[in-house]
């Protein structure tokens, strides 16, 4: 008897021990699902139907990603990095479920979406220069549609410089060895693109122009104004300077935070969007328009 009651205990413990041991297991198992849920970011095909859902204005082309074998990611059409500027990573596979275009094609990239057009996305590899050409479009068509018989458009990059001379002690002046000098930043450009020269035959019956890249730029606005508007005294020619960089989408402060989401992602592309920015920042877009 007493064989059969340790026996039976010992068998009980045994259970109770496996028993435990697989809860355990499931709890760790469980926990592990759901760290790696938070880690990877999956994203799945209701997630993409959702109402609430917003195309962030980086999407990433992937084949393949070592995701795919992760039980958490089991069933996803991709999933997000970055953190400030969020990357959707979307297999291939799925891009029918987006509903939108790729320029120039559809490959293993990094794409931004076109400031304008939210169905367009541009590999980010040639974002720039596909919207210097889709600006100056622009302001050719603009011209064109207000009946002009010249344009001329020119892009200015420009460098800042310090100049020094001597004169009387101020609150930016610097004493060296008891003189007085004063420090005095110029801009001095150093290279000139003639992005377009054109001549029209010109039209004294002006249309209004559909303005996308540069609809908050008051001067182009104001030129419309007074094309459309102006019976008497009417605008002969003029040229207009404005900042390069402030149709392109993309600040100095936004291209920083995408460089900082491309490099915690660890995606690699051919040249920095800080310094392209930067670049345009620095650039001085004249225009020419007479009539």
């Amino acid at each position: 008897k007493i064989g059969n009651i340790t026996k039976k205990a010992a068998i009980t413990v045994a259970d109770n021990v496996k028993e435990g041991s697989e809860q355990l297991g499931e709890k760790l198992g469980q926990l592990k699902y759901e760290n790696d849920k938070r880690k990877f970011c999956p994203i799945y095909k209701e997630d993409v139907f959702d109402s609430s859902f917003v195309l962030p204005s980086l999407i990433r082309i992937v084949e393949y990603d070592r995701r795919k074998e992760n039980k958490a990611c089991e069933g996803a059409i991709g999933f997000l990095t970055g953190k400030e500027v969020k990357i959707l990573n979307i297999y291939r596979e799925f891009l029918g479920l987006l509903d939108i275009n790729f320029y120039p094609l559809v490959e293993e990239s990094v794409y931004h979406v076109d400031p304008c057009f939210d169905k367009n996305y541009i590999k980010l590899d040639e974002y720039f220069v596909y919207l210097k050409k889709a600006r100056v479009d622009e302001l050719i068509e603009i011209a064109q549609n207000l009946g002009a018989k010249h344009v001329e458009i020119v892009l200015k990059v420009t460098r800042k410089s310090m100049n020094n001379h001597k004169r009387t002690a101020n609150a930016r002046s610097l004493v060296v060895n008891g003189e007085v000098t004063e420090l005095k930043s110029n801009r001095e450009v150093i290279n000139i693109d003639v992005a377009a020269k054109i001549d029209f035959l010109g039209n004294e019956m002006p249309v209004k122009p559909k303005v996308r890249y540069f609809k908050n730029e008051s001067d182009i606005n104001s030129l419309i104004k007074m094309r459309l508007n102006s019976n008497e005294n009417k605008l002969l020619s003029k040229t207009y300077s404005f900042q390069y960089g402030n149709s392109s989408g993309i600040d100095i402060n936004y291209a920083q935070k995408i460089d900082e989401s491309l490099t915690d992602a660890n995606i690699k592309i051919n040249h920095s969007i800080l310094n392209e920015s930067l670049s345009e920042n620095n650039t001085i877009l004249e225009y020419s328009i007479s009539f």
